[in-house]
């Protein structure tokens, strides 16, 4: 009967002498029962076919990836076709697999024998069983396994692997029939006996190699390679194979599963066994559930999990530990020698109770309670023990309090106890006294407080004291002072203190300015106020005021003398007449000097003088050059009352804020004093510097910044010219500008301004025509540093450049210098604006709009070379580690050209001693080569090209340290350079005019790290847009 299956996925059965075919679709195809004499065709698909019990049945997978099986039955057929597929032969003798095209798996097993493996084109698994398999590894690389009694095996082309004693020790050697050496390999698998080379033994038996080894002592056979001579073989023709068990520890929180996991290595495509079984550590047997469990891994199979539970518990302890082991490996597996244990950790979730006190305090006579509390874990009873001492820095005696030791016991979910000292009234007045009290012994796990295990106990004293003060007190010279003495406090009882007077460290009176006076008063019960009165002697003597000191001692019955107002301070006040110097502040511009006046006031009938200094005092911003430090003493004849002291300033070219100095008075003489509030002033130098200055008449700036270099700004704003004009700027000598003594207008003056321009000129930057798309003009500046104080004359190279100029390639006609014809300048605030024309045919002044300014900015970062004598170059010399370059690529040009970037020695082009001259041309494009830039964590060189009208952008880190420099490519690629093929090489230009083969200048600056390239020979349309490449770096 014939059966067709559908264009799906079909299930269909065959009985006796049928052909099923499933057609396309996964379809599965069952032939059942004894009967046998079947054909199932899988057809198109992935498709299952099945003989459970049969005979002479075949079996055709069609294409796909198709799974055939035999469960049991004798001579049939099994087809793989075409894909990856899989057949086996669970039970049975004398049948043929046929693995067909595609990387197949054919295995038989059980108790077959006899039957055929073929496994075709592609690379193959072939296993086979009892005796007399036959495995045909044919087209592939190949891995066929001899079965326990022995199998032929043929590998075929390819690069085969044959194994032996795959687990066990066969009875009977497998047979290769064609085993090539250096090709093919012998496998060993699963003999733990046989790991290396050196455990087989080869013998000689005709043209044939047996493979042996020994094995408990005796020499067994694996395998006989035919027609192969041992002495042929190496090392190199054998692997060997062990499965290794391993595992590794795991932890879980008290209460929960552990699980473990166990790792097979070496798969040899058989079932292996192992046990694994836990044991007690630091755990006991409560605190996890002890197991012991087999496993078996399948083929393929390599981890499997083993999972133990732990036991919750109440009770706070450390982290616990048991062991897990691994034993009883089957089928030629070992356990690792390393990991063939692990330990199982139980971490404990439970807080450690903590014990601590809280100092505490009473009136003395009273108990004072302090407060024991347990934190965390309160599930035990556990005890403490609490102890009173007196520690060092206690106040009190043991007179003081009752000693008190006791151990409290906290049961249960207690978490507060009390613990009680009596301490002893006396009828002393004394300071507030302190004892300690400490907590120790704690126990069943608890633990003492490290901050809060000692407590302080403070007795609060509650008798008053009697306490004597003096007040300070004044009278005019010759008028007795009387100084007031206080009783506060306990005044129940009698006391006496007393006063004496003293010239003490500070005074300013002597002897002959008072009375001395010694005297001791008696406060009666409840007295709390007495008198004390010291005379003071009249002179005629201009003095100042005069103090003297009078103190308290020797106080009776418990009194104390006041800590703060035991002294008192007696003043003998002045009633003559006082000449003061006083000095008033003054101010003048930086470079003049300024006029101090200093007046005296009061009592003039004496000659007097007073010194005067310059100093810089705390506060002051003028620094010790910035004036002339000077100090005169000034006298003042009878009845002069006001004097003149100068200070010279110094002239200096930084912009800074007002800077001020001090000038003090002193040594005042004959009794004159200096005045309290005016005897110091300030002078004051007031800056007469600004940041940027235009002298109009000559269009010279003058820069100065606040240190002794300055950085200038140049902004872009706006061109308007068919030419690409290169602004540039010269130091000219000073504000008339003079060049070497010649002031504009002299003759000479003009041959002086060209040269100094050709020699000391300083590219600012080109502003280009015919912008590349997506290139901005707006952001392009170009900062540059001069000295403080410069004088700046700007001129503009008109279709040039200051490198074309110093070649002798542009005409001195082109420079164009600034004057009243060639520009007008504009201010706004603190910068200003240069608008240039380029022809006297132009009314408007609008060929190109820059905007100047002084600027505290850094320099930017590769630029310190920019805008010197042919130097487009990037300078990073001062790097020591990585620069990010963050760059943009712009286009517009027909040419598909390439710019590289090449490491330099110096500013002037020299590679490793190679000067860029035209002498050296040949070889410097190779040097230049040899030194391109790669990118520091790609190795790569880091080329710089774009589409037409395109934009690149991209990043790159490149090692500091050095000088770049560029060169382009015209119409090539750097392959081509390289190719050894000197006929295709295209032309290549440098910045240095030498070494181009036009001597042309074919690179221009047009702002900070963004250069311009024209790459038509001779110039050719002199517009250096044709690319442009703009850099932003930045330090990593």
């Amino acid at each position: 009967m014939i059966i067709n299956g559908t264009a799906n996925n079909d299930e269909l059965y065959a009985q006796q002498g049928d052909e099923v075919f499933g057609f396309e679709g996964e379809d599965t195809l069952y032939a059942e029962g004894i009967l046998g004499n079947n054909t199932l065709n899988g057809g198109e698909g992935n498709d299952f076919l099945s003989v459970v019990e049969g005979e002479n049945n075949t079996l055709n997978g069609g294409n796909g990836n198709d799974r055939l099986f035999v469960v049991e039955g004798n001579n049939n057929t099994l087809n793989g076709d075409a894909g990856d597929d899989e057949l086996y032969v669970i039970e049975g003798s004398f049948n043929t697999l046929k693995g067909g095209i595609g990387n197949d798996f054919l295995k038989t097993s059980s108790l077959t024998g006899n039957n055929t493996l073929e496994g075709g084109e592609g690379h193959d698994t072939l296993i086979g069983y009892l005796s007399s398999d036959r495995l045909f590894g044919d087209a592939g690389d190949d891995s066929l396994y001899a079965g326990k009694q022995g199998s032929q095996m043929t590998g075929g082309a390819g690069l085969d692997r044959f194994y032996f004693g795959n687990g066990s020790v066969p009875d009977v050697p497998a047979e290769v029939l064609d085993f090539t050496t250096s090709v093919d390999k012998v496998v060993i698998a699963g003999i733990p006996q046989v790991q290396n080379f050196e455990d087989i033994i080869l013998v000689q038996d005709g043209n044939d190699t047996i493979v042996k080894a020994l094995i408990d002592g005796s020499e067994r056979s694996f395998g006989i390679l035919k027609n192969v001579n041992k002495d042929t073989l190496t090392a190199e023709d054998f692997d060997f194979i062990v499965p290794v068990f391993s595992i590794t520890g795991a932890s879980a929180v008290e209460g929960n599963a552990i699980t473990f996991t166990i790792t097979r290595t070496g798969d040899i495509l058989i079932d292996q066994t192992v046990t694994v079984s836990t044991s007690i550590g630091t755990a006991s047997s409560s605190d996890f559930i002890s197991k012991t469990q087999e496993f078996t891994f399948t083929q393929g199979e390599t981890h499997k999990t083993f999972t133990v539970d732990t036991i919750q518990d109440a009770l706070f302890e450390g982290n616990e530990t048991f062991t897990v082991t691994l034993s009883n490996s089957t089928n030629g597996s070992v356990i690792s020698s390393t990991n063939g244990t692990a330990q199982g950790t139980i971490t404990n979730d439970d807080a450690a109770p903590v014990f601590a006190i809280a100092s505490a305090s009473a009136l003395e006579g009273n108990a004072i309670a302090f407060t024991i509390t347990r934190t965390g874990d309160a599930q035990a009873s556990q005890s403490v023990t609490v102890s009173t001492s007196i520690a060092t820095g206690d106040t009190a005696s043991t007179s003081d309090f009752t000693t008190n030791t006791q151990t409290l016991t906290f049961a249960q979910g207690e978490t507060q106890k009390t613990f009680t000292v009596q301490t002893n009234e006396d009828q002393l007045f004394e300071g507030n006294e302190t004892f300690t009290v400490t907590l120790s012994n704690s126990t069943n796990g608890a633990v003492i407080s490290s901050t809060n295990g000692t407590a302080q106990g403070t007795i609060t004293n509650d008798d008053a004291v009697a306490v004597f003060a003096i007040a300070s007190a004044s009278a005019l010279e010759g008028n007795a002072i009387a100084f007031t003495i206080t009783r506060t406090g306990d005044a129940q009882a009698s006391q006496s203190v007393t006063v004496s007077t003293s010239i003490a460290t500070g005074d300013t009176a002597s002897t002959s300015d008072f009375t001395t006076n010694t005297q001791t008063l008696t406060f009666a019960q409840g007295e709390t106020q007495k008198t004390f009165t010291v005379q003071t002697n009249e002179d005629q003597l201009f003095e100042g005021n005069e103090t003297f000191t009078v103190t308290l001692s020797n106080s009776t019955n418990g009194a104390v003398i006041s800590s703060t107002n035991g002294t008192a301070q007696g003043t003998i006040t002045n009633d003559d007449a006082v000449a003061v110097f006083a000095i008033a502040s003054a101010s003048a511009l930086e470079g003049n000097a300024i006029s101090f006046t200093i007046t005296r006031t009061g009592d003039a009938q004496a000659s007097q003088n007073i010194t005067v200094s310059t100093s810089v005092a705390t506060g002051d911003t003028a620094s010790t050059s910035d004036f002339t430090a000077k100090t005169e003493t000034l006298t003042f004849a009878v009845g002069e009352t006001q004097k003149t002291f100068t200070v010279a300033t110094t002239e200096d070219f930084r912009v800074e804020e007002n800077e001020t100095f001090t000038v003090n008075l002193s040594n005042a003489t004959n009794s004159a004093t200096i005045s309290s509030t005016n005897g110091t002033a300030k002078g004051t130098i007031n800056d007469d510097d600004i940041s940027l200055a235009v002298i109009t008449n000559n269009s010279i700036f003058n820069i100065k910044g606040t240190g002794n270099t300055v950085r200038l700004k140049a902004t872009l704003i706006e061109r308007n010219s068919s030419f690409v004009n290169e602004l540039g700027v010269f130091i000219v000598d000073d504000a008339d500008g003079r060049i070497n003594g010649l002031a504009p207008g002299q003759q000479g003056y003009n041959e002086a301004a060209l040269e100094r321009a050709k020699s000391q000129g300083k590219s600012i930057f080109s502003a280009i025509t015919n912008i590349p798309n997506g290139f901005n003009t707006v952001d392009l500046i170009r900062l540059l540093e001069f000295d403080s104080g410069n004088y700046l004359k700007f001129f503009l190279v008109k279709d040039g450049t200051i490198d074309s100029f110093r070649a002798g390639l542009t005409q001195t006609t082109n420079i164009l210098f600034a004057d009243s014809s060639t520009q007008i300048i504009t201010q706004e605030e603190d910068s200003f604006t240069i608008s240039w024309k380029e022809s006297t045919t132009i009314t408007e002044f609008n060929s190109l709009k820059v905007k100047i300014e002084s600027t505290d900015e850094s320099l930017t970062l590769g630029t310190a070379l920019q805008g010197e004598n042919q130097a487009e170059l990037i300078d990073l010399t001062d790097i020591t580690g990585l620069v990010k370059a963050d760059f943009s690529v712009f286009r517009e040009a027909a040419y598909n050209n390439e710019v590289y970037f090449y490491e330099i020695d110096n500013a002037q082009g020299q590679i490793s001693g190679l000067q860029a001259t035209s002498a050296n041309r040949a070889n410097y494009l190779q040097a230049a080569i040899n030194n391109l830039i790669k990118d520091a964590e790609t190795g790569e060189t880091i080329k710089f090209a774009v589409s037409n009208q395109g934009q690149f952008t991209d990043s790159a880190m490149i090692a500091g340290g050095s000088i770049l420099a560029p060169m382009i490519i015209i119409n090539g690629t750097l392959s081509q350079l390289t190719d050894n093929n000197t006929s295709n090489d295209p032309q290549v230009y440098f910045p240095y005019l030498g070494v181009n083969s036009d001597g042309i200048d074919h690179i221009r600056l047009l702002a900070d790290n963004t250069f311009g390239f024209e790459d038509l020979p001779n110039g050719g349309d002199f517009d250096y847009n044709d690319l442009i490449i703009k850099f932003d770096f930045n330090i990593v």
